[in-house]
């Protein structure tokens, strides 16, 4: 369906907000620092969400810069998350426009900072692994090239062999797992587009990471909404506001169970929630070291003003 959703916030006491916009991403990439003028005005330690449009995959081969400065500064990224804008007309990808002080913003992304707020965020999955490891013996960007040293277009012909409508869509049900030296999950990374030589995936990879299958189920995810839900209450306790990036892909495979997932969120954190489906969601890697870019995951931020101290007002 068709629509406008808004969410109007009132802060009663001394809370901010500040947002910049960066429209143009593809030219401000001629300014070499520019990577790091973001990751400088991320450096702050109120909540820093980032509304992005994918800019034909520009913006998240940018952020992974921001992520990489961030982690070599040790500059701490437990106050950022955030989301791609997803828009689809007649099945083809449009671009993403953002809306900003009485203007319209095109190939652009807006960092919104929120100054006196207390807040948590949570990253949920639902997923498990299996089948067997492989590494990434030839990728660069978006593209996988070899697994193993074998073209990467084997793995999803093998998925798909057996379905007899191929949709591309099919593949959202295994998305491919990122993992760490210990074996342990990092990111997510959803199909896009294949063919005999390669695969293409909606986030950056890197040539010799090691992946895994995964395999998502509607209950396995909407449990481990409830999980991440009920560990961001206990850590924040009253949450007056709750803003969520949800993967379109993870919609997908929920089904008709996709409403669920909100449910859980509103009735957990008992108040209002606020957000948009995603083509990429941004927050800490499951190892919590590293901010990444993932797919077909859900980003929670709850969150409350501070009360002034002295003031009588609650």
């Amino acid at each position: 369906s068709n629509g406008v959703t808004a969410c109007f916030i009132w802060f009663e006491h001394s809370a901010e907000v500040k947002i910049f916009n960066f429209p143009n991403l593809e030219r401000r990439l001629k300014d070499k620092k520019f990577a790091e003028k973001i990751a400088s005005i991320l450096s702050s330690d109120n909540l820093n969400m980032i509304i992005a449009d994918y800019i034909k995959g520009i913006f998240p081969l940018f952020f992974k810069k921001v992520s990489t400065f961030l982690e070599r500064e040790n500059i701490n990224a437990s106050n950022i998350c955030g989301g791609i804008v997803s828009t689809f007309v007649d099945n083809e990808r449009q671009p993403g426009y953002i809306f900003s002080e009485g203007r319209i913003f095109e190939n652009c992304f807006s960092i919104i900072q929120l100054k006196g707020v207390k807040f948590e965020l949570g990253l949920s999955t639902g997923i498990f692994k299996r089948g067997p490891i492989y590494q990434i013996t030839s990728g660069k960007g978006f593209f996988i090239y070899e697994l193993d040293g074998k073209p990467a277009g084997f793995l999803p012909k093998a998925l798909l062999k057996h379905i007899e409508r191929k949709k591309k869509e099919y593949l959202w049900y295994t998305p491919l797992a990122i993992l760490n030296e210990k074996g342990e999950l990092l990111a997510l990374r959803t199909f896009k587009s294949f063919t005999n030589r390669y695969i293409e995936v909606w986030a950056p990879i890197e040539q010799g990471q090691k992946v895994k299958l995964a395999v998502v189920i509607p209950e396995e995810i909407l449990r481990d909404t409830e999980e991440v839900a009920k560990n961001v209450k206990e850590k924040l306790g009253t949450a007056e506001l709750a803003i969520n990036f949800s993967c379109t892909a993870r919609q997908y495979t929920l089904e008709n169970r996709a409403g669920e997932e909100v449910e859980i969120y509103a009735k957990v954190l008992n108040a209002p929630i606020f957000g948009y489906f995603t083509h990429g969601e941004i927050a800490l890697g499951m190892d919590k070291r590293k901010l990444k870019l993932h797919n077909q995951t859900s980003v929670i931020v709850a969150i409350r003003e501070e009360k002034d101290e002295g003031s009588g007002k609650v």
